[in-house]
């Protein structure tokens, strides 16, 4: 006798269906999961989006503190309190705008040396730069890197940003918060960034206590005191952080050092730039550096050598006529494109160097400078 098993009607098929619909709707989720992370990971690399994030985190607690507590230590203490702390809040804020904004010393890059034009032997001069040279500063000898992006010698402690795409003098780090490289130019004032923010977290820390233990024993107002607790937490919270920054970057400031150069450990036997604390501190905070905006600056390659793209004063007394001058000298060229330069396509005409050498011939007329 055959004893098979009989599968209800229906049965089979609704688990398929179910099974089915299982699949879809995890599938929906991790692509709904996938897209999602790749939007925030587009948003977390964009600097833009970062440089809008930390802004409005400093403005915050400024704006917190004159909304709620201002009003009541100028009555409690008097306007002394709250001027000094915007003061304070309003330096820091002003150094963080001028460290995003302004340029941090970024070395003018140069065409590719490749096709560079040899001036003395009026030709060009196909070969490659060696990679690096060596010098010696303080008596350690350090390698000089040719960066084959800008086409240059990048001078000592500089590196070229990979973010940014230019070579910055005694480059310090690239800061994402502020949307821009850490370098020669900007330095202090990002330095002043750190220790005025600091300051202002603990005034406002400070504060923030006095008036929770004031309300608290007088009144106690609920209200007051939850407005003074979250703006103390959120003091709190950041403030680890600005405090980190600022101790790390003030051992660097004592021992002349870049964070490049902390954490590759480039001069751990031996620091050629240490001058001692005092004048560490002098070169780092105290020393000249040039102000500029960022976009003022150009990062468009520029010819090595720009030969014949203007005639010299008194060419006719050494050369007699355009002509001769033309023809002893080869006209410079576009090293990208390898076109003529437009300041010599104004070359006289025949006639006029005619003209011009039977001047210089008789006498009669001063020798007048063919100007670009």
């Amino acid at each position: 006798m055959d004893i098979s098993v009989v599968t209800p009607p229906g049965r089979g098929a609704g688990n398929d269906v179910a099974n089915h619909e299982t699949r879809s709707l995890r599938n929906c989720i991790i692509a709904l999961v996938g897209t999602v992370k790749d939007k925030t990971q587009r948003i977390v690399d964009d600097e833009r989006v970062i440089k809008v994030v930390s802004a409005i985190l400093l403005y915050v607690p400024v704006i917190a503190f004159m909304a709620t507590s201002m009003g009541w230590f100028n009555t409690f203490t008097g306007p002394a309190v709250s001027t000094v702390t915007l003061i304070i809040a309003a330096l820091g804020l002003g150094c963080y705008h001028i460290v995003s904004c302004a340029e941090p010393g970024i070395i003018p890059r140069l065409a590719d040396t490749y096709e560079a034009f040899d001036a003395i032997r009026m030709r060009r001069k196909y070969s490659h730069v060696p990679s690096c040279i060596e010098v010696a500063i303080s008596g350690k000898f350090l390698r000089v890197k040719y960066c084959h992006t800008c086409n240059i010698y990048r001078p000592p402690r500089s590196v070229h940003c990979s973010v940014c795409d230019v070579c910055v003098h005694r480059f310090d780090h690239h800061c994402k918060w502020l949307g821009n490289c850490i370098g020669g130019n900007n330095h202090k004032a990002f330095y002043g960034f750190l220790a005025f923010t600091f300051t202002e977290g603990l005034i406002l820390f400070s504060l923030c206590i006095a008036r929770i233990a004031v309300i608290s024993l007088d009144n106690k107002d609920v209200t007051k005191v939850a407005l003074s607790a979250t703006l103390l937490a959120y003091v709190v919270l950041a403030g680890w952080f600005v405090a980190g920054l600022m101790l790390y970057h003030t051992y660097l400031i004592c021992f002349n050092k870049t964070t490049n150069e902390q954490l590759k450990a480039l001069y751990a036997d031996y620091n050629p730039w240490d001058r001692g604390v005092i004048r560490n501190i002098k070169e780092t905070l105290f020393a000249r550096t040039k102000l500029r905006p960022l976009y003022s600056v150009a990062t468009v390659a520029r010819p090595i050598y720009d030969p014949g793209r203007s005639f010299p004063k008194n060419f006719k007394a050494t050369y007699g006529t355009v002509q001769h001058f033309a023809a002893d000298r080869r006209l410079a060229f576009d090293i990208k494109t390898n076109e003529d330069w437009k300041g010599m396509e104004n070359i006289p005409e025949d006639n006029e160097i005619t003209n011009e050498g039977n001047k210089h011939e008789t006498g009669n007329e001063e020798i007048s400078d063919v100007e670009h």
